[in-house]
């Protein structure tokens, strides 16, 4: 998915950044933007930003964000979110890269009446939620 020539960079900065760290620190990872009624087409337009407000870096394998209907997307394996940086979670298609993911659905996710984003940690521990607010249709 990843370009190899970033994916090994990204990879040793990850790497550095977690020898420096005790395995012991939590991350601190949080759902902080839901736009569920974009002006453009919903498939295309929706996105979910995710931030990294704690002092490490953090390795998403296995890390799940999902609505209240089931709908899932894994993140990527070794995708890392570095400390302080957010990336964006795009619901329709395109190029992954550091700071946005696709996951490549044709159809909208968040709905406009309202909805609740939970992402969950490897364990499958819910580790932020996002209420999403019925919008006007726009």
């Amino acid at each position: 998915m990843f370009d190899k020539a970033l994916d090994k960079v990204l990879t040793k900065v990850v790497d550095q950044a977690f020898d420096r760290t005790s395995s012991t620190t939590k991350p601190n990872i949080r759902i902080t933007h839901v736009e569920s009624n974009p002006p453009s087409p919903d498939a295309e337009g929706e996105y979910v930003v995710i931030e990294n407000q704690g002092p490490t870096a953090q390795r998403m394998t296995g890390w799940k964000l999902r609505d209240k209907a089931g709908h899932t997307f894994e993140f990527p394996d070794q995708f890392p979110l570095l400390s302080g940086k957010a990336v964006r979670v795009w619901v329709g298609q395109g190029k992954d890269s550091a700071t946005d993911l696709y996951w490549g659905r044709g159809a909208a996710v968040w709905n406009n009446t309202g909805d609740t984003a939970e992402l969950c940690d490897q364990q499958g521990t819910i580790v932020s939620t996002y209420d999403v607010s019925p919008k006007p249709e726009g």
